[in-house]
């Protein structure tokens, strides 16, 4: 009597775990979907990171100048921590004592594009391509040798599928370039949808009817 109480609790401890390992795998599934800001942080830090490497095999030290317009002045700190990440001293403002090394950084570029609608399934979500875009260059320059003038560019992207009505919440309005232009919804969607809707409506009270008249 007492085992089988022991192998009754053992199991409902078993399908607890279970149920809680569903929820927690299902909790995180949601929460994958980051807002357009958060890829724009992870991409500024991959470009970041990426001048950080390529400039620490030549120069141990650089005086930096950010140059990220009106718009891109939220990722200024963001930048400066990644750029040193890979052993790179890294100054700001000018220094009499010394002959320096400069880089000057640069994004020219920062935006959200959105494929065209599509449902997922019949009557189901519409759902966009959501393709999302970092581009810019770094010089590197130095006082003491005038011939060092080294110039990379680059571009880093994010692709992935998103809800449509999601987007309002993965967009920012105090940040424009974290909004994309949404294309419409397909004509013919828009049109049989209501249709078929009206249709099962009628449908159903002219069976209503039909059933009480018998």
């Amino acid at each position: 009597m007492k085992q089988n109480f022991f192998n009754i609790a053992g199991d409902k401890i078993k399908t607890l775990r279970f149920f809680i390992f569903i929820m927690l795998f299902t909790f995180a599934g949601k929460a994958q979907t980051q807002s357009n800001l958060e890829i724009f942080y992870s991409l500024v830090d991959s470009a970041a990171l990426n001048a950080s490497e390529n400039i620490s095999s030549i120069v141990s030290e650089v005086n930096v100048t950010l140059d990220l317009g009106i718009y891109y002045t939220i990722f200024e700190n963001r930048i400066l921590s990644r750029l040193g990440q890979s052993g790179l001293k890294v100054t700001r403002g000018t220094n009499s004592t010394q002959k320096l090394h400069h880089l000057n950084f640069i994004i020219d570029n920062a935006s959200v594009n959105y494929g065209d609608q599509k449902r997922d399934g019949f009557l189901g979500d519409f759902h966009v391509t959501r393709n999302i875009t970092l581009s810019g260059n770094y010089l590197l320059t130095s006082d003491a040798e005038s011939s060092m003038n080294e110039l990379k560019e680059f571009r880093f992207t994010f692709n992935d599928v998103v809800k449509v009505q999601d987007i309002e919440k993965l967009e920012n309005r105090s940040f424009p370039f974290t909004q994309g232009t949404l294309p419409p919804e397909p004509f013919f969607s828009s049109i049989l949808e209501p249709v078929i809707v009206v249709g099962a409506a009628a449908a159903a009270v002219i069976l209503f009817f039909s059933v009480r008249s018998k």
